[in-house]
């Protein structure tokens, strides 16, 4: 089975996007330098973010989870452009996995930022575990209607299955319409 989606570019998805170093505004080759900003002038009490080792390990094995679920999600492992790089991820998809990679560190992390006061209003802590909580629920709506596109259909399968009384058969996939 091979759906394709209109997929126009596959690119590199790695934990340098939200990894850099303090003095850079952001790494080295990447134009993004707001998602570093988000996650490292992020503050929290927490030894887990506040430790730089930690830290990275913890961005490391977010987006290395969420890379593999996009991938999982586009079939990433059967097409010939992105077969062969467990980092390739479809354009499309980087701004969700921005989403979903800042929001689950915010809220592993206890990740906050300080809302300056302005007249009568004092600062306020606002978590990005907050802040990003609705990105994240669209990033993960994305990825499963992706997914649900992909997935076969097996009403017909299932209806063969039972009226066989228990013998073994092998059935092969059944594709879905390409129109959906």
């Amino acid at each position: 089975m091979d759906i394709r989606l209109p997929i126009t570019e596959w690119v590199s998805y790695t934990p340098s996007r939200l990894i850099c170093a303090w003095q850079y505004p952001e790494a080295p080759g990447n134009e993004d330098a707001e998602v570093h900003f988000a996650i490292h002038a992020g503050l929290s009490a927490e030894d887990i973010w506040n430790n730089s080792g930690m830290r990275n390990a913890m961005i490391r094995e977010t987006v290395k989870g969420y890379v593999e679920n996009c991938r999982v999600a586009f079939n990433a492992g059967l097409v010939a452009e992105a077969r062969d790089d467990e980092t390739l991820v479809p354009r499309s998809s980087v701004l969700y996995l921005d989403a979903a990679c800042i929001y689950t560190l915010g809220l592993r992390g206890k990740v906050y930022y300080v809302r300056p006061g302005a007249g009568d209003y004092p600062e306020t802590k606002v978590y990005f575990s907050e802040e990003f909580y609705d990105d994240w629920q669209d990033a993960m709506v994305y990825f499963r209607s992706i997914r649900t596109l992909h997935q076969t259909t097996y009403t017909l399968e299932q209806e063969i299955i039972n009226s066989m009384g228990g013998t073994p058969v092998y059935l092969g996939r059944i594709d879905m319409p390409e129109e959906l």
